[in-house]
């Protein structure tokens, strides 16, 4: 199989290294677009989400692994040092393990699935899609869906915004009396507005650079909504801020901040970050009564969520081993279809 994946993810990289390599959802197509342009590459998928960077790519004729890999890091300006690559089986596997958020930091999470479709629609958008990868990732895809649906591994799924509020309520138990500022509306904010809301949390306050979808999802869970130029007034007044925006530069930086506490007089300010690129200037981590979470810190409390799926995850594993031979099974009759027809011509014209 001419597949490879070249990545990084939670597991082999840190937040900062994720941050510089993530590519915004409207810079994807372009991405893709300009990695074909690569005379060794004929095919890509990027999938970039919080968690992981990765490209998929499969080779043009008469290049070699080893060119194939030099070429795509020269062409997203990395180091091999910090991604890992995988070719043919191993790339179709982990690919598959992926989709089905076997490879997630919060195992059976549902966020991962839509993610790689997302992806995958915007490489075709780009025409970067061949038979190599369309076979990959329509494989993947169908093998995430017989995981989720014939495994118990995302019963209870949760997603990182999940886990963000579960540390909310690790740091001060009910959420009932507890001011929260959400700041995003988008999916990963209207997921953890959704835990926000089973938790108990009543003073919450949504915040978005479009007030309407700020309000909207206010509304649904009967809060308040403010516009987004009150963000750093706000600050003084709540506990605890969860950022989820889709930003390319820092939302909250430490100035802001700094300016905050002092009107807060010795109140801790807790900021959870669960964007990537953050939201949230790592220095005001440094800022005394100021305490910051970014989507690293979470892994913590992902693995207990870990623990309670792994029964589910042998079963998973076998279901990924056999959609596997299926699909490396597939490729090789379609490969040899074109000979069977051309051994079928030989005999006739015998």
């Amino acid at each position: 199989m001419n597949l490879l994946v070249v990545g990084i993810n939670h597991r082999n990289a840190d937040v900062d290294l994720r941050e510089r390599f993530a590519v915004a959802r409207d810079d994807i197509s372009g991405t893709c677009r300009k990695l074909v342009e690569c005379p060794q590459i004929a095919e890509a998928v990027v999938v970039s989400t919080c968690n992981r960077v990765e490209v998929y790519v499969s080779a043009a004729p008469d290049t070699n692994d080893r060119e194939l890999i030099d070429a795509l890091h020269a062409t997203m300006g990395s180091r091999s040092d910090d991604f890992y690559d995988l070719t043919g089986e191993a790339a179709l596997k982990h690919l598959m393990r992926v989709s089905a958020s076997l490879d997630s930091m919060v195992l059976g999470e549902p966020q991962i699935l839509g993610q790689i479709k997302e992806a995958f629609a915007l490489a075709q958008e780009a025409k970067s899609v061949g038979s190599c990868l369309y076979q990959a990732f329509t494989a993947a895809i169908r093998t995430a869906k017989k995981v989720r649906s014939e495994t118990a591994i995302a019963q209870a799924s949760v997603s990182v915004g999940h886990v963000a509020v579960e540390l909310a309520r690790t740091i001060f138990g009910e959420l009932d009396e507890v001011k929260v500022l959400l700041v995003g509306a988008g999916k990963m904010g209207v997921l953890a507005a959704s835990k926000l809301a089973q938790s108990g949390a009543r003073k919450v306050l949504v915040i978005n650079r479009t007030f309407q979808k700020a309000k909207d999802l206010a509304d649904t869970h009967e809060w308040s909504a403010s516009v987004y130029e009150d963000l750093t007034l706000l600050l003084a007044d709540v506990d605890v801020v969860i950022c989820s925006t889709g930003a390319r530069h820092a939302v909250l930086t430490q100035d802001v901040v700094r300016s905050a506490t002092k009107k807060r007089r010795f109140r801790p300010l807790f900021l959870i970050d669960i964007a990537v690129p953050r939201d949230i200037e790592p220095g005001c981590g440094d800022l005394s009564d100021v305490y910051l979470y970014n989507i690293d810190d979470l892994e913590e409390v992902s693995k207990t969520n870990a623990k309670l799926r792994q029964s589910e995850l042998n079963a998973a594993e076998a279901m990924i081993e056999n959609q596997l031979s299926r699909a490396l099974l597939r490729q090789q009759e379609q490969g040899a279809e074109p000979m069977i027809v051309r051994l079928r011509k030989h005999t006739h014209r015998l």
